[in-house]
Formats: structure tokens, sequence, C-alpha cells
């Protein structure tokens, strides 16, 4: 009968060996070097299959020609963790408080904040313009919530937020 652990065991010295082998032919790692990795094209396989399209050329424009929504700032209180929260919220054209609309959570990444959707990425210029195409029928609220559970004055470098990189 054979050792139930063997199979373990191989497991873990396989594992073992292969992080020795990339700790012994690390490269340079470097904020620059990281940010060329993101900065690649995604090349796909020849067996990848393509599922979202490419954007359409100027989706993120701001254009003259359209109606345009607009971002109001929304604060609420947040029973988990007992503060006032903040979020940006964009209505589409035409909004009325009579209608009810979907809605799209745009969350940011760690580090980031209500505003980073809006400032980093720009997204008004592209929900206008999805609002306005066909397709986004029917058009709907977009929210960028804080979404952190840190307290809201908490400076970006401080040791709650260090621990929250690496505890995340």
């Amino acid at each position: 009968m054979r050792n139930r652990s063997t199979p373990i065991l191989l497991g873990i010295l396989a594992a073992a060996a292969s992080i020795l082998h990339a700790q012994q032919n690390s490269e340079q790692v470097s904020a620059e070097r990281a940010r060329a990795n993101f900065a690649r094209p995604i090349v796909l396989g020849p067996d990848d299959v393509r599922v979202i399209p490419d954007a359409p050329k100027d989706y993120n424009a701001q254009r003259t020609d359209i109606p345009h929504g607009r971002v109001e700032p929304f604060e609420y209180y947040s029973g988990v963790t007992g503060t006032r929260r903040k979020a940006n919220v964009y209505l589409p054209a035409g909004y009325t408080a009579e209608r009810k609309y979907p809605v799209l959570y745009l969350l940011h990444g760690i580090g980031g904040d209500e505003n980073e959707w809006l400032n980093a990425v720009g997204s008004k210029p592209i929900l206008d313009n999805l609002s306005c195409s066909q397709m986004d029928a029917p058009s709907r609220m977009t929210a960028s919530p804080r979404a952190t559970s840190l307290r809201p004055k908490t400076p970006r470098a401080s040791p709650d937020l260090t621990m929250t990189f690496w505890s995340f």
C-alpha cells in the first residue's frame, strides 16, 4: 500500500525547488520595470478567444454634440465603519428622480478613493458617450464610492494604510 503523504511531500519539494530557482534567477525589480511590464500590449495566443471588442475610436473624447450628464458628490452613513462615507454619482443627461435607473458601481483600486475614476481615468466623457450610444439602453446611474474601510482622514503614507497593503 502506498504512503498517502508521498504525493504531498513531492508537491512541497517541487514548490520549494521552484521558489529556490526563482530566487537564484531573480532580475532586479524596480518601479520602472513594473510600469513597463503593465504597458506591454496584450497578445492573444492562437487558441485564445477575444470576448470584448476594442473600444470605439474616441470613446473617451469630450463631445459637444451630445447631452451631458453630471457628477454629484454624495455622502452616506456606514454602519460598518461608523463614519460618513463619500461617493460620486454620475447622473445621465435628462435624469429625473421620478424614474428608477440601473446602477453601475465603479470601484477604485487599492490606494484609490471616490475620485479615482473621475481624475485618473477621466470617466465622465466615457459615461456621457456611453449613455448617448445604442450600447447603453436604458441610461444608468454610476456610483464611485470610497471602497476602503479606513477612516476618511487617514493620510496616504500612514502606517494604517501601509499595513492594509501588506495584509491585502
